[in-house]
């Protein structure tokens, strides 16, 4: 972790690339979930936080 602050420009472009990296693999989970489903594969979607306080998303295949 940087001892001085970064730029708000700086930090500002870097949210904007996660964000980014979020919704590119939100639409790529999206898409296989639909093919998934359109295969006959019956799923389950969770989202929440792990033991350790950390986001998490589920996938369970259910019968």
């Amino acid at each position: 972790m940087p001892s001085t602050p970064e730029h708000p420009t700086v930090t500002a472009q870097r949210r904007a690339e996660l964000l980014d990296c979020i919704r590119d693999n939100a639409v790529n989970l999206a898409d296989a979930v639909r093919q998934a489903k359109a295969e006959g594969l019956r799923i389950r979607l969770d989202q929440g936080t792990d033991d350790s306080g950390q986001f998490c998303i589920n996938v369970v295949q259910t019968v």
